[in-house]
C-alpha cells in the first residue's frame, strides 16, 4: 500500500511532468504578452524563458543536480537577462511567468483534484523562490541600452557595485504574497470538491496558515513602501 510520502513523491512527479508537457504552450502565452513594438525582447530573452521553464519542474521534484544540468558553467547563467533589460522589465517578465504558471497549476488541480496540499505548497514555494533568485541576480547588473532585434546578439550585462535593496525587497515580498494567495485560492477551490475529512482538515489548515503568512507579507510590503517614500 502506498504511503502518504509515496503519494507526495508521485504527485510532485505528476505535476512536474504536466508542466514539462505544457512547456511550448507556456512559451507561446508568455511571448504573446509583448506588443509589436517590443519584438526585440522576444528573441533577446528566449534562452532565459526556456531556462526557467526547464528549471521550475525540476525544482518541484527536487531532482538531483537540476541546477548543474540547466545552468552550466555559471549556476546563475540562465537567471541573467540580456543587456537592455531594465530591472522593471525583468520584473514584468517574472510577473508574466508567475501568472501563466499559476494558471497552469490551477488547470492541473482541476484535472487532479485529489492532489495533496503539500504538493500545492511545494509548487508555489518553488515558484516564489525561483522568482526571487532571478531578481537578486539581475539587480546586480547595469542596463545601458534597449535591445534591437536587428543588432548583434545581446551581451551579458556588467556588474555594478550599487544594489537597489529596496527594489529587491519589494519584488520579493510581492511574489511571496502572491504565492500565499495562490495557495489559498488553490486550497479554497479544492474544498468545493468531495473530500475525505482528513484532506478537508489539511486544506483548511493550509488556508489558515497562509492567511497568517500573507498578513505578515502585507505588513512587510507597507513597511518597504513607507521606507521608499521617506528615502
Amino acid at each position: 500500500m502506498a504511503t502518504p510520502v509515496d503519494d507526495y513523491i508521485r504527485q510532485c512527479g505528476q505535476l512536474s511532468a504536466y508542466l514539462r508537457g505544457r512547456r511550448e504552450p507556456i512559451i507561446n502565452q508568455w511571448e504573446a504578452t509583448y506588443s509589436p513594438s517590443e519584438a526585440g525582447y522576444i528573441q533577446a530573452g528566449t534562452d532565459q524563458r526556456r531556462g526557467l521553464l526547464d528549471l521550475f519542474p525540476q525544482r518541484i521534484t527536487d531532482e538531483p543536480k537540476a541546477r548543474e544540468r540547466v545552468e552550466p558553467p555559471d549556476p546563475y547563467e540562465s537567471h541573467r537577462w540580456p543587456e537592455g533589460y531594465t530591472l522593471a522589465k525583468v520584473i514584468t517578465e517574472l510577473t508574466n511567468f508567475y501568472d501563466i504558471v499559476d494558471l497552469e497549476i490551477q488547470q492541473f488541480l482541476a484535472l487532479y483534484p485529489h492532489t495533496q496540499s503539500l504538493v500545492v505548497n511545494q509548487a508555489y514555494r518553488q515558484l516564489g523562490r525561483l522568482s526571487n533568485e532571478v531578481t537578486k541576480r539581475n539587480v546586480l547588473y547595469s542596463t545601458p541600452k534597449q535591445p534591437n532585434p536587428d543588432s548583434e546578439p545581446l551581451k551579458a550585462r556588467q556588474p555594478i557595485p550599487a544594489i537597489r535593496h529596496l527594489d529587491v525587497q519589494l519584488h520579493q515580498t510581492s511574489h511571496d504574497l502572491r504565492a500565499s494567495f495562490g495557495i489559498i485560492a488553490s486550497a479554497a477551490s479544492l474544498l468545493l470538491l468531495p473530500l475525505k475529512d482528513s484532506d478537508r482538515a489539511n486544506y483548511l489548515a493550509m488556508i489558515t496558515r497562509n492567511v497568517t503568512i500573507a498578513e505578515h507579507h502585507l505588513h512587510q510590503l507597507v513597511a518597504y513602501l513607507e521606507e521608499g517614500c521617506n528615502s
